[in-house]
């Protein structure tokens, strides 16, 4: 029998932050904008933090050189 990881970030409520910017986005009209761009950075630490989980489980590489890595698609995708 196999037995599944719990993953964290998708089998809890966690997943759910993943939705800040949503919420956000639908109470724009009587939140202050500060908090609708808060809630972007709350979804934004969400991809990351899943992205690095998931690169480390997926090949056991550290975190600093996946942090490298989307800094450096980021920059070469954007044309820099």
């Amino acid at each position: 029998m196999h037995t599944e990881e719990l993953d964290v970030l998708r089998d809890t409520w966690a997943r759910y932050l993943g939705y800040a910017n949503e919420v956000g986005e639908a109470c724009r009209g009587v939140l202050p904008l500060s908090l609708v761009h808060a809630s972007y950075g709350l979804v934004g630490l969400y991809v990351l933090a899943d992205a690095i989980h998931k690169g480390r489980r997926a090949s056991h590489v550290r975190s600093f050189f996946l942090l490298f890595s989307l800094f450096f698609i980021r920059h070469t995708c954007a044309g820099n």
